[in-house]
């Protein structure tokens, strides 16, 4: 079989580059607007829910700064957490929204990259071999052998299910054609 492909001509050029050609005609196009599409859907569903948050929580720290000033004012100071104290947490949460906005922005960003091979192989029928090499094709599913195959596998199967408790029956050749 080895001398046979050896001779085909198709598999005495560059395999690689033709996979890569192909991939990067065919393959990555698709997957590549898949996964954009699937990261900007959650980097959107993301950035929303960051807004939503953060604004509460700014909006939150605003009003408590500005209801400590008022009482600061009035000569009714907190010891624990002043003003300042309360709108330079809310000046930090609104940078900090900011970090993870341009972040999110930046996660949109997808671009493809050609594929990398890292192995190949080449599939051949048992059929298609012993027709290439002049055998006769005697490892064909339509062998005298069928229906020993069928009875094995289906006493595999009969074992694994009683092994999971599950009710199995035989119904090889009842539907035969």
């Amino acid at each position: 079989m080895l001398a046979y492909a050896h001779k085909q001509p198709w598999l005495a050029q560059n395999l690689e580059d033709m996979a890569v050609g192909y991939a990067v005609a065919n393959i990555v196009p698709k997957h590549y607007s898949e996964v954009k599409a699937h990261r900007v859907k959650m980097a959107d569903r993301t950035a929303r829910a960051v807004k939503d948050r953060l604004t509460c929580e700014i909006q939150y720290w605003d009003l408590r700064a500005a209801d400590l000033k008022e009482k600061e004012a009035a000569g009714k100071g907190n010891a624990k957490l002043n003003s300042t104290n309360a709108q330079r947490r809310a000046d930090d949460l609104q940078a900090r929204m900011q970090r993870r906005l341009a972040e999110l922005a930046q996660e949109k960003m997808v671009s493809p990259c050609p594929p990398v091979i890292v192995g190949g192989a080449l599939i051949v029928p048992i059929g298609l071999l012993n027709r290439l090499m002049g055998r006769p094709n005697e490892g064909s599913l339509f062998s005298a052998n069928r229906d020993a195959i069928e009875r094995a596998a289906m006493q595999a199967v009969m074992q694994g299910n009683a092994a999971r408790i599950c009710a199995a029956r035989c119904v090889c050749g009842e539907c035969r054609v």
